[in-house]
């Protein structure tokens, strides 16, 4: 049994890929309650937390962290794959004292430097087994400081996703799928998207909720926008609203492994959106860079949509292309038991933890 541990208060990226991981022949674990929205990703998920914090003192972190470790000690099977800080810290002190070995996914870290990654390793490294870093530059990181270390490919559902409609429609239709908040950019496309109508005929769809919403939607009026923006909120039935548009833009300001831009892919549906992080490391593997805009830059990412809706065909031919190779290489199903042979080669062909990064 491979356990995926996670911290248990969002429904994000890291909890899908922690989702998708576990599989069927997996167990997703939470240190606290789980979201709701994270409890409709698995069916096979249980959080640890069964001692009610009640029975310590107000702050006590330490107290709460010994419970955890205790139930983490007490799990048999292969490995306990942690999937952020929390999560990490936990497993590792249970490594430490008896558990079993720990491996760590590194999601995102679009906002950390050189020095911030040195630090974490630093932290978790000499009771680690082994990283997967879903960016290059974390993988790099890791290598440098002469720790194991793999790139993993970003799993997706393609069980629910749908193939893009073939057409080239009068108005192109520009989807936004993602949390309204600051890292996201919605603000950006919103400034970007006014431009984008005095030139050519389009429509904006926004999938999603968040602290902002009330901020984006009065810029939206301000600018005599309420006609051609059209606000979904949250959707668990993302895949049919990626087959229909014709463009997702994504203009995030700081950006990990872009779930969206591969579910998007994986349909045949185009991407254009920020020069960031992970997003800008899979636009220019596929050859995608003249969809990509400076982060936080409205003027340059409506010169893109711009761009794309005058020569949509193009791009529908180009991303129709690519669909395939996608969806092979991001399938879930295989992705999990890659990670699996990894996990269990790693650990029981080559035993040890990591030495110490000084």
């Amino acid at each position: 049994m491979i356990y995926h541990l996670l911290d248990g208060s969002g429904e994000g990226g890291a909890e899908t890929i922690a989702s998708l991981l576990a599989g069927s022949s997996g167990r997703l674990l939470t240190l606290a309650p789980a979201h709701p929205d994270l409890k409709k990703l698995s069916r096979r998920i249980r959080s640890l937390d069964g001692i009610p914090d009640s029975l310590f003192a107000p702050g006590d972190r330490g107290g709460v962290l010994a419970r955890r470790v205790m139930w983490l000690r007490r799990l048999r099977g292969h490995a306990i794959v942690a999937h952020d800080p929390a999560s990490h810290e936990a497993a590792t002190l249970a490594r430490a004292i008896g558990g079993l070995p720990v491996v760590r996914v590194m999601h995102t870290s679009a906002a950390w430097t050189p020095e911030d990654h040195r630090r974490a390793f630093h932290l978790f490294s000499p009771a680690t087994s082994f990283y997967f870093c879903v960016e290059r530059r974390t993988h790099l990181m890791a290598m440098r400081l002469g720790l194991r270390s793999l790139i993993l490919p970003q799993p997706i559902d393609l069980g629910r996703l749908n193939r893009r409609v073939h057409m080239i429609p009068r108005r192109i239709r520009l989807l936004f799928v993602g949390r309204l908040e600051q890292a996201k950019g919605a603000d950006v496309l919103i400034e970007a998207f006014a431009r984008v109508v005095r030139e050519v005929s389009c429509e904006l769809t926004v999938i999603g909720d968040g602290p902002e919403r009330p901020n984006l939607e009065s810029a939206v009026q301000q600018r005599r926008l309420s006609g051609r923006v059209s606000w979904m909120g949250h959707r668990r039935d993302v895949g049919r609203w990626y087959s229909h548009a014709d463009l997702v833009v994504i203009p995030s300001r700081g950006e990990g492994g872009s779930l969206v831009a591969l579910e998007s892919m994986a349909c045949g549906t185009p991407i254009a959106g920020s020069s960031v992080g992970g997003l800008r490391e899979l636009m220019r593997f596929w050859n995608l860079s003249t969809l990509m805009a400076p982060s936080g830059n409205a003027g340059a990412l409506s010169d893109v949509i711009v761009s794309f809706c005058r020569s949509p065909g193009y791009w529908f031919d180009r991303f129709e292309r690519i669909r395939p190779k996608i969806a092979a290489m991001h399938d879930a199903g295989q992705i999990s038991k890659w990670v699996n042979h990894r996990i269990a080669e790693y650990i029981h062909g080559r035993p040890g933890v990591q030495r110490r990064i000084k």
